[in-house]
C-alpha cells in the first residue's frame, strides 16, 4: 500500500529527544487515528523523521490530533479537553482572587491562609480530573518513588483494566516494576529518571507542568523547524536533552537562580512527545537488577543507544526494532543491522551530577 511521507524536519535522529518524539508521534497516532494507518521512517540522508500515513495529511491536522490525543488522553479525549480547559480557567480566577485578598486589610493571616488552602485544594481536586483523562498516572504522586508494594497494587489495576486501558498499563511498565526493590523497598525505576525531588525537581511533576502547559503552537515549532530552545525550562525540563545539563561549572551565572530558565532553554512540545515514546522502552527485571529497554552497561558507562531505519514500520515493528539485543552491542555489527533497514545507530551516556541525572550528546556507533 502506497503511504503519504510528510518529513518533520524538527525531529533529527542523532538527538535523543527528537528520537523519542518522533517514536511518541507514531504512538499516539497509531492509537488516535489508527484509520490512518502512521509507520515511521528516517530519511538516510538528513537523518530527519518521515511519518508515512495511507492519505495526505496537513501539518495543522497532525498537530491538532496530537495535541488532541497528549491533553485530552487515550480513552475520551474530548472530556479531557473539557477537563484541563476547567482547569486553566479556574486557576486564572483564583489569581486573580488571591490577589484581591492578599489586599483585604479585614481578613487576618489566619484567615487568609486558610482561604489559600481551600482554593489549592479545589485546583488540586481539578487537576487530579483532567489527568485521570489524561495521564492517570501522573496522579500517583511527584516522582517515581513508590515502595513495591503500592506500586505492585498500581500494576494488578491496570492490568485488571488493560483492555479498556491499553494505553495506561504501557506507560506503567515504562516507569517502575515491583519485581524489582532497592534497598529502602522501594520499586526500582527507569534509566531515563533524571530527578527525583532534590531542589524542588521533580520527574512526573514536571511531566504534569508541560502538558498543563502545552499549546498546538508548542507542538508546530518542535515538528516543523529547527528547534530554537525558546521555552522556559524551570519546573519543565526532564533533562534528557544534553542542552539540559547546567551544572555551575558549565554557566555564566548560577543556573538554580537563572532568570532566564523562565523563558527559554527548553523545547515543551518535544518533551511532551518525548514522554509519549517512553513506553516503547519497557524496564524489565534480570538478574543484576531493573533493565531499561535500549540501555547497557558499557566501559562501566550506563549507555542509551537507539536505531535509525529507513523503511516505513508500524509501532509493532518499531517495539522490535527497539528491542534489538545486537544494537546494544558494544561494537554493533551493521552487516546485520542492514538487512532489517537500520542504517545508523546513536549512543549517548547518562552520567550522576550530585543528585541529578544528565546525558551527554550522542555519538554515531
Amino acid at each position: 500500500m502506497s503511504t503519504n511521507p510528510l518529513t518533520l524536519i524538527g525531529l533529527e535522529g542523532g538527538n535523543g529527544v527528537g528520537y523519542l518524539a518522533a517514536l511518541g508521534t507514531l504512538r499516539l497516532l497509531a492509537h488516535h487515528r489508527p484509520g490512518w494507518k502512521p509507520k515511521l521512517s528516517w530519511d538516510a540522508q538528513t537523518e530527519k523523521a518521515r511519518l508515512h500515513t495511507t492519505h495526505p495529511i496537513t501539518e495543522a491536522e497532525l498537530v491538532d490530533s496530537l495535541h488532541t490525543a497528549l491533553i485530552g488522553g487515550p480513552t475520551n479525549p474530548d472530556a479531557g479537553l473539557t477537563a484541563r480547559e476547567l482547569l486553566r480557567t479556574r486557576t486564572e480566577q483564583i489569581e486573580i482572587s488571591l490577589k484581591q485578598l492578599s489586599k483585604d486589610k479585614n481578613l487576618t493571616k489566619v484567615e487568609l491562609k486558610a482561604r489559600k488552602e481551600t482554593l489549592d485544594a479545589e485546583l488540586a481536586e481539578l487537576q487530579r480530573r483532567w489527568l485521570e483523562h489524561s495521564a492517570p498516572h501522573l496522579n500517583y504522586g511527584p516522582d517515581t518513588k513508590f515502595k513495591a508494594e503500592v506500586w505492585r497494587a498500581y500494576e494488578q489495576q491496570a492490568q485488571a483494566t488493560a483492555y479498556e486501558r491499553p494505553f495506561h498499563i504501557n506507560i506503567l511498565a515504562a516507569l517502575c516494576s515491583s519485581a524489582c526493590e532497592d534497598e529502602e523497598g522501594d520499586a526500582e525505576d527507569t534509566a531515563f529518571r533524571t530527578m527525583r525531588g532534590t531542589g524542588r525537581q521533580h520527574f512526573l511533576k514536571h511531566m504534569i507542568n508541560q502538558l498543563l502547559t502545552l499549546t498546538p503552537e508548542h507542538l508546530t515549532k518542535t515538528l516543523f523547524a529547527p528547534w530554537a530552545y525558546d521555552d522556559p525550562t524551570e519546573a519543565l525540563s526532564l533533562r534528557w536533552d544534553p542542552l539540559d545539563d547546567v551544572r555551575y561549572a558549565l554557566r555564566w551565572r548560577n543556573p538554580s537562580g537563572d532568570p532566564l530558565r523562565k523563558s527559554q532553554g527548553g523545547m515543551i512540545g518535544a518533551s511532551a512527545l518525548a514522554v509519549a515514546g517512553l513506553p516503547l522502552h519497557p524496564v524489565h527485571p534480570r538478574q543484576s537488577g531493573l533493565h531499561t529497554t535500549g540501555f547497557s552497561e558499557i566501559k562501566r558507562a550506563t549507555t542509551w543507544t537507539w536505531s535509525l531505519w529507513e523503511p516505513p514500520i508500524d509501532l509493532a515493528t518499531a517495539r522490535s526494532i527497539i528491542s534489538l539485543s545486537d544494537i546494544q552491542k558494544t561494537e554493533p555489527d551493521h552487516n546485520q543491522l542492514r538487512p532489517r533497514g537500520i542504517f545508523g545507530l546513536y549512543r549517548c551516556e547518562r552520567f550522576t551530577q550530585g543528585k541529578f541525572r544528565n546525558f551527554t550528546p550522542a555519538f554515531a556507533v
